[in-house]
């Protein structure tokens, strides 16, 4: 059964030069059309903790400090990319990344913002130019999940909650630390708080 909401594809196109194991689709410059966001990050690899458990793997520093971002139309226009495409000739390294961004109003402005954690910062980007709109760092250079969550007033926007990788960092095992920060990423619960 068709259904007329879905968006078909009806050719692929290369996306050999900033192709990645994340992706997800949204509608970023809100013109009623899908479009496609791409991530390629070494994402746990990046952290000290990860690095160290996973080097039989083969990464190296170029994985490691790899991150790039990229925005196509489902005709596979690039419309902004946001960091630099892996330059090398052999496939990068990645272990995780698949919650490191995500894609949502998030400010309660009527545009679409990407939420991503970019080199050991969130930051908060334009979902429709890739210009970023705020940033911060983070604590701990294995934070790898998001997810948002209303908290609160919906007309103030989503509130990003930023956890370290479950089993890389014990003791904290099982989702902690967790930082909460409001829309405009000041925090609204301190990190290791009880």
């Amino acid at each position: 059964m068709n259904n007329p909401k879905t968006a078909e594809l009806k050719a692929f196109f290369d996306v050999q030069a900033f192709g990645g194991s994340v992706a997800k689709v949204a509608d970023v410059n809100k013109d009623g059309q899908p479009e496609l966001l791409i991530l390629q990050t070494a994402g746990q690899l990046r952290s000290r903790v990860g690095y160290e458990k996973y080097s039989r793997l083969g990464v190296d520093d170029g994985d490691r400090s790899l991150y790039c971002l990229t925005a196509v139309d489902l005709q596979g226009n690039v419309l902004w990319q946001d960091g630099l495409p892996y330059q090398r000739a052999m496939p990068f390294v990645c272990h995780g990344g698949s919650r490191m961004f995500l894609v949502e109003d998030l400010d309660a402005d009527g545009r679409m913002e990407v939420a991503v954690i970019r080199q050991g910062d969130l930051v908060i980007l334009d979902a429709a130019s890739g210009r970023c709109k705020r940033s911060v760092s983070l604590p701990l250079d294995n934070m790898v999940s998001l997810c948002s969550a209303q908290l609160g007033d919906p007309k103030k926007g989503r509130h990003i909650i930023c956890k370290v990788n479950d089993q890389a960092y014990p003791p904290w095992q099982y989702s902690n630390p967790i930082i909460i920060f409001n829309p405009d990423l000041s925090v609204f619960r301190e990190p290791f708080a009880v």
